[in-house]
């Protein structure tokens, strides 16, 4: 997680300093802040704007914010940057003592629950986490779809599916895919029912009230045109996923030929939808195995006969749809393997 930290007192920015330290160490990317006269530590740099702007900036670029001082200042901050849970980062929140870390904002879909654990666990904090379906001690199906990597498509069905565990109530379950491990307390396996999790690439609903869940698993194999802007390649990604009944959030990483690798409407695709990006050469693309659609003017500017298709497949597995043809822009689809899991913990534990 790209993480900053801002404190407000020379006691708060030295706990900053060591704190960034110990999360760096984790392998997330950090920077603390601190007013001029107490960035007196090295990795601590001076704040140079309102905590107003500040905090605006690390809304748009980090995924998490850890305020080192009183409940009261962080509210006050991030009150007019608040959109919603399946966009704010990740707010916490520790005294200047470093007694106690609060998971403030977004503590399942932008991970403040864990990370407030994490830093307990390195601190000696206590972490203080409020949200009920945890302190209950129950499943929390959008922690764990963004544990594994799936896109919640519908945020009043999940909030649906807490109230029911609250309650009581059995909640249905549902998957396209293989699963691994026991499913957690409060849920059972159903075709269809009144209220359930569908783990699903395709929206067919199986529950009156389903919180459908899409997994990340789609490489998408592009090949374009020299200099094509980032608009087209979107409308020819988004027009060939709805061919097939998906979207844009289904995919996990974009790959294609090493000459597209400074293309820059392939780059700002990437970087809007937050998507990986990888590139072969030639003779990688030739040695994929499978039957692709050839095209001798293709073989004769890269090298390979075809680009999209074999890109998707080296890059994602199982190839879903075969080359289509947009505006200057050639799209093809695969997907990766792909299994449910539920921890032991999970399935013994709630």
């Amino acid at each position: 997680m790209k993480i900053e930290l801002i404190a407000f007192s020379a006691r708060g920015a030295k706990l900053a300093a060591q704190t960034a330290s110990l999360l760096e160490e984790a392998g997330h990317i950090c920077q603390a802040f601190a007013p001029e006269k107490y960035a007196v530590q090295r990795s601590v740099m001076p704040l140079q704007q309102t905590l107003s702007g500040w905090t605006e900036q690390a809304f748009l670029h980090a995924d998490a914010l850890l305020f080192i001082g009183a409940c009261g200042i962080a509210v006050r901050s991030i009150a007019p940057y608040l959109r919603s849970k399946k966009d704010d980062p990740a707010v916490l929140v520790m005294d200047e003592c470093g007694r106690f870390v609060i998971s403030l904002v977004s503590g399942h879909v932008g991970g403040a629950n864990a990370l407030a654990e994490e830093i307990a666990g390195w601190t000696g904090a206590t972490p203080v986490i409020t949200t009920a379906t945890d302190v209950n001690g129950l499943f929390a199906v959008d922690t764990w779809a963004v544990e594994n990597q799936m896109m919640v498509t519908d945020f009043a069905a999940a909030k649906a599916i807490s109230s029911a565990l609250l309650n009581g109530q059995t909640v249905g379950f549902y998957s396209d895919f293989p699963v691994q491990g026991a499913l957690p307390k409060g849920l059972a396996w159903m075709q269809e029912g009144e209220i359930g999790i569908q783990v699903s690439l395709r929206s067919e609903p199986r529950f009156q009230t389903a919180c459908w869940l899409i997994p990340r698993v789609l490489t998408v194999g592009i090949g374009c045109k020299k200099g094509i802007s980032k608009e087209k390649i979107e409308n020819a990604v988004k027009n060939a996923l709805q061919g097939i009944g998906l979207y844009i959030k289904n995919i996990k990483k974009v790959t294609s030929i090493d000459l597209k690798t400074h293309e820059i409407g392939i780059f700002e695709l990437c970087k809007a939808y937050k998507l990986d990006r990888e590139f072969y050469t030639a003779e990688q693309l030739k040695q994929v195995s499978g039957r692709f659609s050839g095209s001798d003017f293709v073989k004769k500017v890269t090298g390979v006969d075809n680009v999209c298709e074999r890109a998707a497949v080296i890059g994602g597995g199982r190839l879903i749809l075969s080359k289509q043809v947009y505006d200057g822009v050639t799209v093809a689809v695969a997907a990766e393997p792909w299994t449910v899991v539920f921890s032991r913990a999970e399935g013994e534990s709630i």
